[in-house]
C-alpha cells in the first residue's frame, strides 16, 4: 500500500486480526466502543507515560488503546 510506504498513514491493530488505517499522524490514543465498533481517536501525551523496564530495548512505536462504551452508546442503554 503506497500510502502506508510512503508514512501518510499508519496502519492500527485492534483486536484480533482487525488492521485499520489511521490517516492522523499526531501523537493520539484510540478508543473502540464495544457496542458500536466505531474507533474514536483522543489526545495523549506519550512521553508523559512511565514505563519501566524497556531500557536496553529499542521501541518503535507507541500505541494506546481503551475499550468501552462510547458516550452514545452509554446513554441509549
Amino acid at each position: 500500500m503506497m500510502l502506508l510506504e510512503s508514512s501518510l498513514i499508519r496502519k492500527i491493530t485492534m483486536g484480533h486480526n482487525e488492521a485499520r488505517y489511521d490517516g492522523a499522524l499526531s501523537e493520539h490514543g484510540h478508543f473502540k466502543c464495544q457496542v458500536c465498533q466505531q474507533i474514536f481517536n483522543f489526545e495523549i501525551d506519550l512521553s508523559l507515560m512511565k514505563v519501566e523496564g524497556l531500557n536496553h530495548f529499542k521501541v518503535d512505536s507507541k500505541d494506546v488503546y481503551f475499550y468501552g462504551t462510547c458516550e452514545e452508546c452509554t446513554q441509549n442503554q
